[in-house]
């Protein structure tokens, strides 16, 4: 508990001092939610390696200059974070969540095309085609 709490004033020390725009390259909500959790960890040699990874993370955060680009949050997400990821996901049955904005910018581009892929074989069906049978009464 109490490296716990450590940790998360590390963290929360880098948080209040780091550009708001930026705090998605750092994964803020990520690392938070292991910090949170960290306590449910049961196996003591895991946690420990928890510990010591977001440590280090913390640290290397708060000594670099911001990071201000997608492909350098994504090797450090990589190299510390990803394997945590996977001992909360054995352990504490975690799972990639994905907000609803993300859901429905993925999900209308994907139902449009569908839709738009329907519809022309849809007008290739309504055509009668030797041995089978003729659909243009079922379309709508």
């Amino acid at each position: 508990m109490n490296e716990q709490l450590t940790i998360s004033d590390k963290f929360q020390s880098l948080v209040n001092r780091y550009p708001k725009n930026k705090l998605k390259y750092i994964h803020y909500r990520t690392v938070q939610n292991f910090i949170f959790h960290l306590d449910n960890v049961s196996d003591n040699f895991q946690r420990d390696k928890i510990t010591k990874s977001l440590t280090e993370y913390i640290e290397l955060i708060d000594q670099s200059s911001v990071i201000s680009n997608a492909i350098d949050a994504k090797e450090l997400f990589q190299q510390y974070l990803e394997p945590i990821g996977n001992i909360y996901q054995q352990q504490l049955n975690f799972h990639i969540s994905i907000k609803p904005a993300t859901l429905l910018f993925l999900g209308i581009p994907l139902f449009l095309f569908l839709y738009l892929l329907k519809a022309s074989t849809g007008y290739y069906w309504a055509f009668d085609v030797p041995g089978n049978f003729n659909c243009s009464t079922h379309l709508l």
